[in-house]
């Protein structure tokens, strides 16, 4: 609370890095790894999946999109609590490929990659 009010806060973390941010925002850091048939199928709805050819071989496209689905459920103040599957990510808006969405961030040990 700040002069009464309450503040939001959302926060993450990553291979030593943290990030905080208040406000109507939502944040989140991943290792960008393989993913199995199993999280993405959990994750994503078929219309996801098919849309944005969601494959466990494509790690960093697997891992930004991740980022952006626990992204958004933390700024809905929901977390994974739900449905996966009835938070869809319908539409990038302005966005012509998936690099545009994220930049890679190494971590201070300088081995692994957070988006």
């Amino acid at each position: 609370m700040l002069d009464g009010k309450t503040i939001d806060v959302s926060i993450t973390h990553c291979s030593g890095m943290a990030l905080a941010i208040a406000g109507d925002y939502g944040i989140d850091l991943e290792h960008v790894r393989q993913r199995s048939n199993a999280l993405i199928e959990t994750a994503f709805s078929e219309a996801e999946i098919n849309q944005y050819e969601i494959k466990p071989n494509h790690q960093l496209e697997v891992t930004a999109l991740w980022t952006i689905k626990e992204a958004h459920l933390k700024r809905m103040r929901i977390g994974i609590r739900i449905n996966l599957h009835d938070v869809r990510i319908t539409k990038l808006k302005n966005v012509r490929s998936l690099n545009q969405i994220f930049s890679e961030v190494k971590s201070p040990q300088g081995d692994s990659k957070c988006i």
